[in-house]
C-alpha cells in the first residue's frame, strides 16, 4: 500500500510539472516577437537576419499600430507599417528585407520607441557615422535617435545641449523644424516615465527645455492628458508646474494649458471617427471651454486645433487640406474656438502662398471680413516665414512685403515677423536676430515700437528675469523701458 501511494505521488507530481512545463511554454512568444506593454516594448531592441519575419503583439489596454520612423510620416522605411490601428491581443508581422537599423513606435502613442538591426552589423550602428550624406528625412530620424539616446543616458538638459549642437552645426535641423524636435524628446521624455513605472520625478523640466516654443512641454503633456483625460486632473497639474517651476520657466502656464487642447484630441482608433473633424475635437472643446480665463482657455483651443493641424498636413485619419481653400475648416467653429483655429491653420499656409505673405494674403486672407482674425492669420504665416528662412542674415525684403500688404494687417504682419525670431531661433540666442531686426535703420521709429514691444515680451515669457535683464541691454535705450515687468 505504501509503495501503491508512492507511485501515486510521483505520477501526480510528473503530471503536475508536465501541465506547468506547457503552461509555460504557451505563455512563451515565437522567436522574433516584439510585444507591446504599457511600459514600453519588450524586447525594445532586436537583431535579426535579412528576410526574417518578426511579430508585433499588443499586450496592452488600447489599440497600437507599429510603424517605421519617424513620426508620423514612418518615411524611412514606409513598408514597415501595420497601416491601421489593432485592438488589444491582437498582433501584426513584417519580414524584413532591408538591412539596417530600423527605429520604430507606435503610430498612436510615439513615445512607444524600438529598434530592429536587420543584419549583425547593424547592431552598433551610430547614424551620425554617415549623416553627412544623408537626405534631411533621414536626419531627422537619426537627430531623433541620438536625442533618445542622450536623454536616457544622461537626462533632459544634457539632451537640450546636443540638441543645440545640431541645431548649430547642420543648417538642414531648421528645415525639419526645431519645434517638431523638440516636440519628439517630450514624445520621448514621456516614454521614460511610462517605461519607469509612471513616476513624475522622472520628468525633468531644465531651464533649456523652453527651446523652439515649448515642443519638449507639449510632447510630454499631450501624452500625459491623453493617457488620462480628466479635466480636473489635468488642471491641478498644471496648476502644480505654475508653482514648481513658473519663476524659470515663465510661460510654463500657458504651455500647459496649451497641452491640455492637444491631450483631450484623442489619436482615433475608431476608424468611423475618421473624416469627422469636429466629432475628433468635441472632448477638447468641452474641456478647454471650462477654463475660466480667456488666455488659458484661447491656449487650450489652439491646441486642440495644433492637432488638427497636424493630421490634417500630414493627410492622417481621413484629414486633408483642401488646396484651394486651407482655411475652410475653421467656419465650422465661431468665436474663439473659430480663432484658434485660424490662428494654428495659418501655419500651414505658407507651401499654398508659395511662402510669398502678399500672395497669401490674396489668396486666403483677403476674403476674411473680421480684421482681427485676417491679422491673426497674418501674424501667424509671418512667423512661419521666418521659421522657414531662420538661417538667412538678411529679413528686411519681408519687412517690406508687410508694408504692401493692407493696412489693416500691417501691424500683425510686423508683429509676426518678430515674434517668428523667438519661437525659431538658435537656442539660448533666439533674442540675437530679434535685437539685430529690430535696431535695423530700415524700420521706421513706429515699426521699431512696434517690434521692440513685441520681442521683449516674448522675452519675457520666455527667458528667466535674470537673462532678460542681461539681454536687454542689447535694446536701443528709448525702448528699453519694454523690459519692465511692470510695462
Amino acid at each position: 500500500m505504501k509503495e501503491f501511494l508512492t507511485r501515486r505521488n510521483i505520477l501526480i507530481a510528473l503530471v503536475i510539472i508536465a501541465g506547468g512545463v506547457a503552461y509555460y511554454l504557451s505563455q512563451v512568444p515565437p522567436p522574433n516577437t516584439i510585444i507591446l506593454r504599457e511600459d514600453g516594448w519588450h524586447p525594445e531592441s532586436l537583431v535579426v537576419e535579412p528576410d526574417t519575419t518578426v511579430i508585433f503583439v499588443n499586450k496592452t489596454s488600447h489599440s497600437f499600430w507599429p510603424a517605421s520612423n519617424s513620426h508620423p510620416q514612418h518615411e524611412r522605411y514606409p513598408e514597415f507599417d501595420a497601416g491601421r490601428p489593432m485592438a488589444p491581443g491582437e498582433s501584426w508581422s513584417f519580414t524584413f528585407t532591408r538591412p539596417g537599423k530600423w527605429v520604430f513606435h507606435d503610430h498612436l502613442r510615439s513615445s512607444y520607441v524600438g529598434s530592429i538591426a536587420v543584419g549583425q552589423e547593424y547592431a552598433d550602428y551610430d547614424c551620425l557615422t554617415d549623416i553627412a550624406d544623408a537626405s534631411v528625412s533621414e536626419k531627422r530620424v537619426c537627430w531623433g535617435e541620438k536625442l533618445y539616446e542622450e536623454l536616457r543616458e544622461n537626462g533632459a538638459a544634457a539632451a537640450f545641449r546636443l540638441f543645440a549642437n545640431f541645431y548649430e552645426s547642420d543648417p538642414d535641423f531648421t528645415k525639419v523644424g526645431c519645434h517638431v524636435i523638440a516636440h519628439q524628446l517630450g514624445d520621448n521624455a514621456y516614454g521614460e516615465y511610462l517605461r519607469q513605472g509612471k513616476k513624475l520625478s522622472v520628468l525633468e523640466f531644465p531651464p533649456e527645455s523652453v527651446y523652439c516654443g515649448y515642443g519638449y512641454y507639449h510632447g510630454i503633456f499631450e501624452h500625459l492628458i491623453r493617457d488620462n483625460p480628466d479635466f480636473e486632473m489635468a488642471n491641478a497639474f498644471c496648476q502644480d508646474l505654475v508653482a514648481t517651476y513658473e519663476d524659470t520657466v515663465p510661460r510654463i502656464r500657458l504651455n500647459c494649458y496649451h497641452a491640455i487642447g492637444h491631450g483631450f484630441v484623442p489619436e482615433p482608433s475608431d476608424v468611423e471617427q475618421w473624416g469627422d473633424v469636429q466629432k475628433m475635437t468635441e472632448p477638447a472643446i468641452a474641456a478647454c471651454a471650462r477654463l475660466p480665463v480667456y488666455d488659458e482657455r484661447s491656449e487650450c483651443f489652439q491646441g486642440t486645433f495644433n492637432v488638427i493641424g497636424d493630421w490634417m498636413w500630414n493627410n492622417q485619419f481621413g484629414l486633408r487640406f483642401s488646396e484651394s481653400d486651407p482655411l475652410s475648416v475653421c467656419r465650422l467653429y465661431e468665436g474663439e474656438i473659430s480663432e484658434a483655429c485660424y490662428y494654428e491653420v495659418a501655419m500651414r499656409l505658407l507651401p499654398y502662398g508659395d511662402d510669398d505673405l502678399s500672395r497669401i494674403y490674396n489668396l486666403y486672407v483677403a476674403q476674411i471680413e473680421n480684421d482681427q482674425i485676417a491679422g491673426m492669420v497674418i501674424n501667424s504665416a509671418a512667423a512661419g516665414v521666418i521659421g522657414t528662412n531662420i538661417t538667412d542674415d538678411n529679413f528686411i525684403p519681408f519687412l517690406h512685403t508687410c508694408r504692401t500688404l493692407p493696412a489693416r494687417v500691417q501691424e500683425d504682419c510686423l508683429k509676426g515677423l518678430t515674434g517668428g525670431f523667438v519661437a525659431h531661433g538658435e537656442p539660448e540666442n533666439e533674442y540675437i536676430k530679434a535685437i539685430d531686426f529690430c535696431s535695423d535703420e530700415e524700420l521706421t521709429p513706429d515699426e521699431k515700437d512696434i517690434c521692440y514691444w513685441n520681442i521683449t515680451r516674448t522675452f519675457k515669457d520666455s527667458y528667466s528675469k535674470e537673462k532678460v535683464e542681461q539681454v536687454c541691454t542689447g535694446v536701443e535705450v528709448e525702448y528699453q523701458h519694454y523690459c519692465s515687468y511692470e510695462s
